[in-house]
């Protein structure tokens, strides 16, 4: 099932909509192929305590945990995705609202199976990671400011 797994209806998938969608990101995430650090440096050897984001200063490792709830470069993209979730999913540090906001099943679980709750809450969930890839591609949050509305 591609909707339940991967945020992506069939027909999305199916029109090639999911390359724009936010799927590739959140896909990504899930298989360890994402942009961040963690991830990337993995193909060059480099221990996972060196693999450090390029976006601040904390000497944090790059990984989805550090980017979603501490990297102060996301600021901006956090308090937006904020805004956009119902209370109980507004820990970042929390571990099944992490796994919940990277497309994994907790999201089922605390959402339901298909309600405008979770429907809300996936869509939320792709902005900030298309945001957060947007950012280190181009080197600035603002690249992707159309996202934070």
């Amino acid at each position: 099932m591609v909707g339940k797994n991967f945020f992506c209806s069939d027909q999305a998938y199916a029109s090639g909509n999911h390359l724009t969608s936010g799927v590739p990101e959140v896909f990504a995430l899930r298989s360890g192929t994402s942009f961040l650090n963690v991830d990337q440096d993995r193909r060059f050897g480099i221990p996972q305590e060196d693999r450090i984001c390029p976006c601040c200063t904390m000497r944090a490792v790059d990984n989805a945990r550090h980017t979603l709830a501490e990297c102060p470069a996301m600021d901006a993209a956090r308090n937006s995705l904020q805004l956009k979730l119902p209370w109980y999913l507004k820990n970042f540090r929390a571990p099944f609202v992490q796994n919940a906001l990277m497309g994994g099943t907790d999201l089922e679980l605390v959402c339901g199976p298909e309600t405008a709750v979770r429907r809300a809450v996936v869509e939320a969930a792709k902005a900030f990671w298309r945001r957060a890839r947007c950012a280190r591609e181009d080197g600035r949050d603002d690249y992707c400011r159309l996202e934070a509305r």
